[in-house]
C-alpha cells in the first residue's frame, strides 16, 4: 500500500478542523454552563451592547496567533505525514528519503513559526504600546 500526501493531507485536515471546533473555550467560560450566551461574551470581552472590550492592539495580536496556531498545527501533521512515510516505507529508499526531507521541512517551518510568532508580538507591543 503506498501512502501519498494526499492520501495523509484530508484526514489531517479533517482531524485539524474537528479538534478547532471541539476546542472551543467559550462554554468552560461561562459561570452557568445553561446560559451559552454569557459564556461567548465573556470568551470574546464583549459588553451588553455587543461591543468588543479589547483594543485594536488585542484583536490583532488574537487573530495573528490563531493564524500562527492554525498554521503550526499543519507543520506538526506535516511532521507526523513523514514519521509515517519513513514508517511505512518498507525499506524503499526513495520513500525514506521523502519521509526524511517531509520531516526537515516541517521542524524547520516550526522554528519560522516560533520565531515569527515571538517576532510579530514584540513588534505589535512595541509599536502599538
Amino acid at each position: 500500500m503506498t501512502l501519498s500526501l494526499r492520501h495523509l493531507l484530508i484526514p489531517t485536515l479533517l482531524v485539524v478542523s474537528m479538534a478547532t471546533f471541539f476546542n472551543s473555550t467559550h462554554v468552560a467560560n461561562a459561570q452557568d454552563p445553561t446560559d451559552f450566551a454569557a459564556g461567548i461574551k465573556k470568551a470574546l470581552s464583549v459588553d451588553e451592547n455587543g461591543l468588543s472590550k479589547k483594543t485594536p492592539t488585542e484583536i490583532l495580536q488574537t487573530i495573528i496567533n490563531y493564524i500562527l496556531g492554525l498554521v503550526s498545527l499543519f507543520a506538526v501533521a506535516m511532521l507526523i505525514a513523514g514519521g509515517i512515510m519513513v514508517l511505512t516505507s518498507a525499506g524503499a529508499e526513495e520513500k525514506t528519503k521523502k519521509g526524511k526531507t517531509l520531516i526537515l521541512y516541517a521542524i524547520i517551518g516550526l522554528l519560522i513559526i516560533g520565531v515569527s510568532a515571538i517576532a510579530v508580538n514584540i513588534v505589535i507591543n512595541v509599536i502599538f504600546a
